[in-house]
């Protein structure tokens, strides 16, 4: 489905499904983001919400409409106080293999997104999901700023019938998902 004729109509078809799936949950999306929103918590927290997969090209694409981006690196530099971006994925995550992409395979695009933090004049915390893993991490920018992560994915507290029956946790949230030790960001990096 992913080569050949067929990549275009199941493309089209995904895409058109996804926009009327997250069209009754989301708030407005923002002129020109993609299905990206901005939201405001009061005076405590700014959020963004961008869509890094809606419009992805293939690996060695975009992993975002420039757009989008743009909407991301405004929000990031106009803070007036902490920030959340919420993604899909992770952007503390290593490049991924034959099957499954990261924001890191999309070159380009990941520098931009740090860049964009780095300049932020506030921290930002970065709450993703995806990988079956949850965890709280930090990375130290270049300049003494910092970049939290929280992965939550749900799917780690989906009891199993071991853990019904024994009243532990789900044994889901142990595996071989590894944090990088670093991210590497054009000629920058940061440190976890």
């Amino acid at each position: 489905r992913s080569h050949g004729s067929n990549y275009a109509p199941y493309r089209e078809a995904g895409r058109e499904a996804v926009r009327l799936f997250q069209a009754c949950l989301n708030p407005p999306a923002l002129p020109g983001a993609g299905l990206s929103t901005r939201l405001s918590d009061g005076p405590l927290v700014d959020w963004f919400v961008a869509d890094l997969r809606y419009d992805r090209e293939r690996r060695g694409g975009r992993l975002a409409p420039a757009g989008t981006l743009a909407a991301v690196r405004s929000w990031a530099l106009g803070l007036t106080r902490p920030g959340v971006l919420v993604l899909g994925q992770p952007l503390f995550l290593e490049p991924g293999g034959a099957f499954d992409a990261t924001p890191a395979n999309f070159a380009a695009d990941y520098e931009a997104l740090w860049r964009a933090l780095e300049a932020a004049p506030y921290e930002v915390l970065v709450l993703s999901g995806d990988v079956h893993h949850s965890r709280a991490t930090h990375l130290s920018l270049p300049g003494a700023r910092r970049v939290f992560g929280i992965v939550s994915s749900p799917a780690v507290h989906i009891p199993t019938v071991a853990s019904t029956v024994t009243g532990s946790l789900s044994a889901q949230d142990r595996g071989a998902v590894r944090a990088p030790s670093g991210v590497r960001y054009g000629g920058a990096s940061a440190t976890l």
